[in-house]
C-alpha cells in the first residue's frame, strides 16, 4: 500500500512541478488513472460476504459514515474496521442512537425486492456487539394496505461486548403485505452496538447484490461453502469451499450489479474471486492505495497524461500544443511500461449451466 501523500510528492517529482503549480490537481489525476488504466492495473479481490438464502444485499458504504440502500433512524453510522468487531467481511457498522430505540434500517420502499417475501415464512438473523447487556435487536417489521404496522424482533441475550447472533426465526408474512423492512436496533439512548450485514432467508433467491469492490470490477470465479459445523454453516469462521460454481452470470439492473446463481441454496457462504479498479476516491493525505512498487511507476506515468491532458482545455491557445506534446509523451511513456508491467489476470471460469 502507499499513500495518496507519498503519490503526489513522486508525481510532482516525475513532471519536474518544481514550483507546484499543478499541485492541487494531482489527486484528481491519480484516481483518474487509478479508473482509467482498469483492467490493466488492478486489485485483487477475494470476498466471501454473500450467503445463499440472503434476500438483502451486502453493506455498500458510501462513505465512513452512510450506507447504501440502508439507513438510519435517530442514529449515526460509522465503518468500522477494528479487528474483533466485525465477524464478516472486513467492518461492520457503529449504530449510535440518540434516541431510545433508534436503529439501522432497510425497507421495501428503497429495495423493492424484498417484496418477494410476501405470502413466505421467513427467518432473520444478525450479528451484532451491544455496549450494553440485551441492548441490540433485530425487529421485522411489515404493513397492510391500510398502513397498519406489525412488529416482531428478537429476544435473544447479548451480553456486553460480545458479538452475538440475533435471530427472529419462524415468522409467516401475510400475503396482504405491502411494506416490509428489518431494523438494527439499539434500545437504550446514546448507547451504541456493532452490526453485521444481516440476513433474511426463506424465499427462492438466485440473484445476489454483488459487494462493493465487484460494483466496479470484474467476478472471474465462483466458489460455494460444502460442510461446516455451526447450526447454519456459514457462520463457521473458516469455512471450506469446496465446490466450484458453473453457469453463473451477472446481472446489470442499471444502478446495481447482480450474481446470478445456476440454482437455489440456502445458508452457505459463497466465494468470489475477481479484481477491482484500485482504490479511485483518495481525499485525504493518509489515504492509502493497494498497489505494488513495480507498477507505480505505470500509474503515475498515466497520471502524468491524465493531468496535462485535464489542463489542455484550459490553457490559451498559445500553450495548448505544449500541453499536447506533454500529453503525448506521457502517454508514451504509459503504453512502454506496460510491455513490461502488465499485471497478471485471474483465470475464469467454464460458463455452463
Amino acid at each position: 500500500m502507499i499513500k495518496l501523500e507519498t503519490l503526489k510528492q513522486r508525481l510532482q517529482s516525475l513532471i519536474g512541478d518544481s514550483n507546484g503549480s499543478l499541485a492541487g490537481k494531482y489527486t484528481d489525476a491519480i484516481n483518474s488513472a487509478a479508473r482509467e488504466t482498469y483492467p490493466i492495473l488492478h486489485r485483487r479481490v477475494d470476498n466471501t460476504e454473500l450467503i445463499t438464502g440472503n434476500i438483502l444485499p451486502p453493506f455498500i458504504w458510501t462513505s465512513t459514515t452512510a450506507l447504501s440502500v440502508y439507513s438510519a433512524t435517530n442514529a449515526a453510522l460509522e465503518k468500522t474496521t477494528t479487528a474483533g468487531l466485525f465477524r464478516n467481511g472486513d467492518s461492520s457498522a457503529k449504530v449510535t442512537v440518540n434516541a431510545a430505540e433508534g436503529y439501522l434500517s432497510i425497507n421495501s420502499d428503497t429495495y423493492g425486492r424484498l417484496l418477494d417475501l410476501k405470502g413466505q415464512t421467513i427467518t432473520g438473523k444478525v450479528w451484532a456487539e451491544p455496549q450494553n447487556a440485551n441492548d441490540a435487536f433485530l425487529t421485522i417489521a411489515y404493513e397492510d394496505a391500510d398502513a397498519s404496522e406489525t412488529t416482531s424482533s428478537s429476544t435473544t441475550t447479548c451480553p456486553a461486548s460480545v458479538m452475538t447472533l440475533l435471530s427472529k426465526g419462524s415468522l409467516a408474512i401475510p400475503s396482504a403485505t405491502t411494506k416490509i423492512g428489518f431494523r438494527m436496533r439499539v434500545h437504550s439512548q446514546d448507547a451504541y452496538a456493532y452490526f453485521d450485514p444481516p440476513r433474511v432467508t426463506g424465499s427462492a433467491v438466485y440473484e445476489y447484490m454483488l459487494p462493493d469492490d465487484f460494483q466496479s470490477g470484474d467476478v472471474k470465479q465462483v466458489w460455494i461453502q460444502t460442510t461446516g459445523s455451526s447450526d447454519d454453516i456459514c457462520d463457521d469462521l473458516h469455512p471450506e469451499y469446496g465446490e466450484e460454481v458453473f453457469g453463473w452470470g451477472i446481472v446489470d439492473d442499471g444502478t446495481y450489479k447482480y450474481l446470478r446463481m445456476p440454482y437455489l441454496s440456502s445458508k452457505k457462504r459463497l466465494r468470489l474471486v475477481g479484481y477491482s479498479t484500485l482504490e479511485d476516491d483518495l481525499s485525504a493525505s493518509t489515504d492509502t492505495m493497494t498497489i505494488d512498487d513495480r507498477y507505480i511507476p505505470v500509474l503515475l506515468n498515466y497520471a502524468a497524461f491524465s493531468l496535462y491532458e485535464k489542463e489542455k482545455g484550459i490553457v490559451s491557445s498559445d500553450s495548448r500544443d505544449r500541453y499536447t506534446q506533454e500529453m503525448t509523451y506521457w502517454l508514451n511513456k504509459y503504453e512502454m511500461l506496460i510491455r513490461k508491467n502488465r499485471m497478471s489476470r485471474i483465470p475464469g471460469q467454464i460458463h455452463w449451466s
